[in-house]
């Protein structure tokens, strides 16, 4: 399947936010859940990472998950088969290894392309 490569952006703004959260489609991944909105620019993916405190009360873990999530995004750019406004949001229960997060991703952009 070829995919042309898209440009990763920050998801801002609370009307942002919230159109993901109302009209956006939700696809679970083992440890991850993503809201994904085709409403956007066909180039570009605005995305938000979000790791909720009730798993990890400390900062640093929640701030850890989300650098390993961004990471994976960055890393697996080209890959990414789908364009508009998304979050992520982690629901694993542990600090997840890199693989992993790169694992996750990968079986959700699977999902998505279908």
């Amino acid at each position: 399947m070829e995919t042309n490569p898209v440009s990763l952006r920050p998801l801002k703004g609370r009307v942002s936010l919230d159109s993901v959260f109302k009209e956006g489609l939700v696809y679970r991944g083992k440890n991850i859940l993503l809201l994904y909105n085709r409403n956007g620019e066909p180039s570009f993916l605005d995305a938000a990472v979000s790791v909720p405190k009730n798993s990890f009360s400390r900062a640093v873990d929640r701030n850890r998950i989300k650098r390993q999530i961004r990471s994976a995004l960055r890393s697996l750019k080209d890959t990414i088969p789908f364009s508009g406004k998304c979050v992520f949001i982690y629901t694993g229960s542990s600090i997840p290894l890199n693989t992993d997060v790169i694992k996750d991703l990968k079986g959700l952009f699977k999902l998505v392309s279908f």
